[in-house]
């Protein structure tokens, strides 16, 4: 299995700083490659987001430096990676919740975050960031964790309607706000040549699932250089659009 990426995150054009935060690594564990990557966007309207998207990306760094060799290749694997991510995941919202409460404010991120070994991947996910799948079609993996996604969800709104909704910001978890965080878990088999796309509210507020598609299908990444280009490209083009949150895209192009 062989593994082509590029991360790529860039200050809106309104912002005075950025709060997303993303990580890529990849390592070879009892002669298995492994890979991962994670998009934070720390929450607007809370204070110091950057710190909170800075701070989980650190401790997923850590995790897969220190912790993850000790898990690939044994029995039940998968489920103790989850179970692990559970616990690694409420211990950052702790800190992040702690360090807030002790300092007089509330901070958050969101998080999306993927791992890719052995012809599996698992996908951890809270807030309104996204992953998808990219082979045939274009699969968006996670479900946002927002208020017009879940109005949407219900039937108590279109898809139309919440395009036109002012309330596009409001998420309805994150990563250390509060004392506790339901993280969203996807598991499942790697197709024999995939793309896993990553990205912040900021890059897919403003593209179509044709637009990526035609930037990240497999058959349009070739090389480590196409994935820098079509990124730059695909990010340029949404704040063309006008988009004026900080935007984060980070890829995998793998061929299993």
């Amino acid at each position: 299995m062989d593994f082509q990426y590029f991360g790529h995150t860039d200050i809106g054009t309104t912002r005075q700083t950025n709060q997303d935060a993303l990580v890529i690594k990849t390592a070879v564990a009892g002669n298995i490659k492994v890979a991962m990557g994670a998009v934070c966007d720390g929450v607007g309207g809370l204070s110091q987001g950057e710190k909170a998207s800075r701070e989980t990306v650190q401790r997923l760094s850590d995790w897969f430096d220190y912790e993850l060799p000790q898990i690939i290749g044994q029995e039940g694997e998968a489920d103790i990676l989850q179970n692990r991510w559970e616990q690694l995941i409420d211990e950052i919202n702790e800190k992040i919740y702690t360090f807030g409460q002790q300092n007089g404010f509330t901070m958050g991120t969101t998080m999306t975050a993927v791992l890719i070994w052995d012809r599996q991947y698992f996908v951890a996910h809270v807030g309104d960031s996204r992953a998808y799948e990219i082979a045939s079609g274009v699969y968006q993996i996670t479900e946002d964790h927002s208020f017009l996604a879940r109005e949407v969800r219900c039937g108590r709104m279109t898809e139309e309607e919440a395009k036109k909704d002012g309330r596009s910001n409001l998420i309805l978890q994150c990563i250390g706000a509060r004392t506790k965080v339901e993280p969203d878990f996807f598991r499942g088999n790697l197709r024999d040549q995939v793309t896993f796309l990553l990205c912040s509210d900021g890059f897919w507020h403003h593209i179509s699932e044709e637009e990526l598609y035609g930037f990240f299908s497999p058959e349009h990444l070739s090389d480590t250089e196409s994935i820098r280009i079509n990124s730059l490209r695909a990010a340029e083009l949404v704040k063309q659009r006008g988009e004026a949150d900080n935007i984060s895209v980070l890829v995998f192009r793998v061929n299993s």
